[in-house]
């Protein structure tokens, strides 16, 4: 009997522990998951060049790259010239890039949120947010939503796939895509939903348990 007790005390304390390392791995992958939704945002007024949602790039007589963040977009003239903060401006020209930004900042809060003790599920929510916002944009862009504007028209992009691509003519080419602002809060909701099904799966088992 004694014996039997002592393995129960043990399996117990195995549960436990375990149940406290998923506890700990969800709350990590929500927190990751927040910070890749700041760092997507924040980071485009650092480094356009590289956190942006979308960008496009026109290479031959005159060296252009336009670059698109949430509710800002910027550009510079490539030959002996970089992004700087300065060059960006407010962008409130297409109702999706503002929705778009909106889903982005929502959804970091709210998976920070979730980090705490008492708010488990809420890092779903947070992630769910979070992949709905390049979701969104994506899909805009697949469907050739028109949110650039009359860009794409301009640079005859209409009925190329937005997403990423190229075209050339003569002698000047013009590329354009999705960038790490777009890439990061895709990788990060989902890190979010499954962090916070982590916690909720953990709290499930205690309250089976009593």
């Amino acid at each position: 009997m004694i014996k039997e007790d002592s393995v129960l005390e043990k399996s117990e304390t195995v549960k436990k522990e375990y149940n406290k390392e998923i506890k700990s791995i969800g709350k990590a992958l929500v927190t990751l998951s927040g910070f890749m939704g700041l760092i997507s945002m924040l980071f485009f007024y650092v480094l356009p060049d590289i956190f942006y949602l979308w960008h496009i790039e026109v290479i031959g007589y005159r060296d252009i790259k336009l670059v698109f963040g949430g509710f800002s977009s910027g550009g510079y003239t490539t030959r002996g010239g970089t992004i700087s903060i300065y060059s960006i401006r407010f962008f409130e020209e297409s109702s999706i890039m503002i929705l778009v930004g909106l889903l982005m900042i929502l959804g970091t809060l709210i998976a920070f949120a979730g980090t705490r003790k008492s708010s488990k599920g809420v890092g779903i929510l947070g992630g769910i947010l979070l992949l709905l916002a390049p979701i969104l944009f994506m899909g805009t862009l697949l469907s050739g939503g028109d949110i650039f504007g009359d860009l794409a028209d301009a640079v005859g992009l209409i009925g190329q796939n937005l997403v990423s691509g190229s075209i050339s003519d003569l002698g000047i080419t013009v590329k354009w895509g999705i960038g790490a602002g777009t890439i990061l809060p895709l990788i990060g909701g989902c890190l979010g939903i499954l962090g916070g099904a982590l916690g909720v799966y953990d709290e499930k088992k205690q309250e089976h348990r009593f």
